[in-house]
């Protein structure tokens, strides 16, 4: 390992693989593989194919095979160059843009049983091939080429720092609530994902296929920053990121865990200091005042280079205001906390 001003370049004999989630609990799963795959002692498979739960078992069915096959689960194994599709894959699930789209990968496929009888359908891919999209999923492909090089750097450091965790706590899940006289602090991480490292949207990282990492900049920021990752006392940083925070951080063990992360404290989005908010009336002041902060971005033409095409549709990412009915408000937080408020 090569270590530069608190960055460290990783040299690996062999690049790891990363499980990406890209569909959960579905009961069919359909798409397409273009190119040569091959099962465990099965296949070759290419054109169409279709997977749904029949009789406890995954009923798999190809043009390449004369009948359905019932396995718990399948791996297929992609040759060289080759690709597989999947249908109606949701992305921005439970946000106010979530649609379904039609996605095309890179690796194998990997199609698992859940123990409720619904199926997960696993992309096996190389970290790095995994960041090309990952960085123009999240943001544009044609943003300035230092930007991506930047996020390349975040995202590959967020990744393998929960990948490190995650081997370290194996057995011994975190602490994910705490509760008092009056109060309930509840976390919420990645406790769903015991199938795969990651899934493939906003709760960890957006990674939307090959049709987002085709931009020549995407591709060119991932390659110079090849491996390397920040570091703080010689780990590797958890590197959480987001587009806007409303022009202040928060402390770690306030939003994400009851643990204290010397990195990761609250720090002005802004050419200022801004003041932590301690009270009501601060709160109030905040959320109403024309705040400077960096991720108030007003100019579009600076969005549309940046921002992805959905995301753009989005006019409001810095202040915004919902109303909700004091019933269906009530019902939200019934559901959240399992408390009738």
């Amino acid at each position: 390992m090569v270590r530069r001003r608190g960055i460290l370049t990783a040299e690996w004999e062999k690049e790891p693989k990363i499980d990406v989630g890209v569909m959960d609990q579905q009961t069919e799963i359909s798409g397409h593989l273009e190119g040569i795959f091959h099962g465990d002692r099965l296949g070759p498979f290419s054109g169409p194919f279709s997977a749904k739960v029949d009789a406890g078992r995954i009923m798999f069915c190809s043009e390449s095979l004369h009948q359905p096959i019932y396995v718990p689960s399948i791996r297929l194994i992609s040759e060289k160059n080759s690709l597989f599709s999947l249908s109606n894959v949701i992305i921005g699930n439970q946000f106010h843009w979530e649609r379904k789209e039609n996605q095309t990968f890179q690796g194998d496929l990997i199609l698992h049983l859940r123990e409720d009888g619904t199926i997960s359908a696993i992309n096996e891919i190389s970290l790095e091939d995994y960041l090309e999209s990952v960085i123009s999923s999240e943001m544009s492909g044609e943003a300035h080429i230092e930007f991506l090089k930047a996020h390349a750097i975040l995202s590959r450091s967020w990744l393998l720092a929960g990948l490190s965790r995650k081997k370290k706590i194996v057995g011994s899940p975190p602490q994910s609530e705490k509760a008092e006289e009056g109060e309930i602090i509840r976390w919420y991480d990645r406790e769903d994902h015991d199938l795969y490292d990651v899934c493939a949207d906003d709760h960890c990282q957006r990674y939307q296929g090959i049709s987002k990492s085709a931009a020549d900049n995407a591709q060119e920021a991932v390659r110079e920053t090849h491996g390397r990752v920040l570091i703080f006392q010689d780990e590797i940083c958890d590197a959480r990121y987001s587009k806007c925070c409303g022009g202040l951080t928060e402390n770690f063990n306030t939003a994400w865990a009851d643990i204290q992360i010397p990195y990761l404290t609250t720090v002005s989005d802004a050419p200022i200091s801004h003041q932590s908010i301690r009270t009501e009336e601060e709160a109030t002041r905040w959320v109403l005042s024309p705040l400077e902060a960096y991720c108030r971005v007003m100019d579009e033409h600076l969005l549309e280079r940046i921002l992805s095409g959905f995301d753009q549709e989005t006019k409001n990412f810095f202040r915004w205001k919902v109303e909700y009915p004091r019933k269906e408000l009530e019902e939200i937080l019934r559901q959240k906390s399992g408390f009738d408020f």
